[in-house]
């Protein structure tokens, strides 16, 4: 069941009040949140419920190891996801970004498609 609720104009979405700092996740602490990632921010890193969990290339540097995710776009419909390292590695995140600061990030299909993923 979805309840859609309109918010007061004078009332801030939570998209607006995400924090740009970089909070960390804890490891055993659950976090359920949405997060739009696009070309300017195709960044993905696992911090905080009130962090933005995307974030720009440019970041990658001060991020290091809460950076876990590239998203990447192109012609198609849907966007492709790798690794941290791999993007790294692959030169997609610019030749000053040294793989040493980031952490292993494992990736990987799931045929299941959501179903008792958790």
């Amino acid at each position: 069941m979805v309840q859609v609720m309109e918010l007061p104009r004078n009332k801030t979405t939570a998209q607006e009040v995400l924090s740009e700092l970089v909070i960390p996740a804890v490891p055993g602490e659950y976090y359920a949140y949405h997060s739009e990632f696009t070309e300017d921010k195709p960044l993905y890193v696992l911090m905080k419920c009130k962090a933005n969990k995307a974030r720009s290339i440019a970041t990658a540097r001060d991020l290091g190891r809460e950076a876990n995710l590239l998203f990447l776009f192109n012609s198609s419909v849907q966007a492709q996801v790798c690794a941290i390292k791999l993007a790294q590695a692959s030169g997609l995140l610019g030749d000053y970004v040294s793989g040493d600061l980031f952490g292993e990030t494992w990736d990987r299909t799931c045929e299941d498609h959501g179903r008792g993923f958790l």
